[in-house]
């Protein structure tokens, strides 16, 4: 069945001695063990990409060697998948694990924070289609309750419950991203 085929595959990738594991790859892992049925023992494989996720929440990433936590565009990609992991959470009425609601409201909160007002995230080069990250911004807003985040979500419209976030500038050095703003209009 697919999910012993799930599962060994996921116990082989983690008894590779030398495979080191990043966030993205860890939050991948993760997104496959959710989807397990209750009864599989997935102890092993947690507790390898746990410390992962740990380091995550203080922006440490062993595999990279500049010293930023993620580039942009990973930072981008691994909000999103931390976005929809809590979002299916949030639909089945499950409770989810202290850890990751800390650091998907973190993630959640910097890829908001980084959005422009149309909710798409800049584009310096010109050569990118531009792609509205609102939807995913307000699916977070829901999770964690932030008026924040829904103000975001929303494109600064005016909607209940939804005021914008009281800082303007933000330095997100584990990134290598400055976000300086006039106002959320």
């Amino acid at each position: 069945s697919y999910i012993s085929v799930l599962k060994s595959i996921l116990t082989n990738l983690m008894q590779e001695s030398k495979l080191e594991i990043g966030p993205i790859r860890a939050i991948k892992i993760f997104k496959a063990l959710i989807l397990l049925p209750k009864g599989i023992n997935t102890d092993l494989i947690l507790a390898k990409i746990k410390p992962v996720l740990t380091d995550a929440m203080n922006n440490k990433n062993t595999t990279r060697s500049d010293g930023r936590f993620l580039n942009p565009e990973e930072s981008t990609q691994f909000s999103l998948l931390l976005i929809d992991i809590c979002w299916q959470f949030y639909l089945d009425h499950k409770q989810m694990p202290d850890w990751l609601y800390s650091l998907a409201e973190k993630e959640a909160c910097r890829l908001a924070y980084r959005l422009e007002p149309d909710g798409c995230l800049p584009d310096w080069s010109g050569e990118n289609k531009r792609n509205s990250l609102t939807s995913e911004i307000y699916k977070a807003s829901l999770v964690f309750d932030r008026d924040d985040l829904r103000f975001i979500g929303v494109c600064g419209r005016r909607y209940q419950d939804a005021y914008p976030p009281i800082e303007k500038n933000f330095y997100f050095n584990e990134i290598g991203e400055t976000i300086i703003r006039t106002n959320w209009n």
